[in-house]
């Protein structure tokens, strides 16, 4: 249970600087619908740093 908080701590502090920088070069601005698509890189995001730790152990 512990793990799972981690990883999800992890992506979301991984996703700031997406968001910032996806903010920063106008491509916002191509996406219908922000709310969704931050939930749906969050989502990715969630996935790879599970991914990533469960090929690490």
């Amino acid at each position: 249970m512990r793990n799972d908080l981690v990883w999800t701590v992890l992506a979301f502090l991984m996703i700031l600087p997406m968001r910032r920088a996806l903010a920063a070069s106008g491509i916002y601005t191509y996406v219908w619908h922000r709310p969704l698509f931050d939930i749906a890189l969050y989502v990715v995001t969630v996935g790879v740093v599970v991914a990533t730790a469960r090929s690490l152990q």
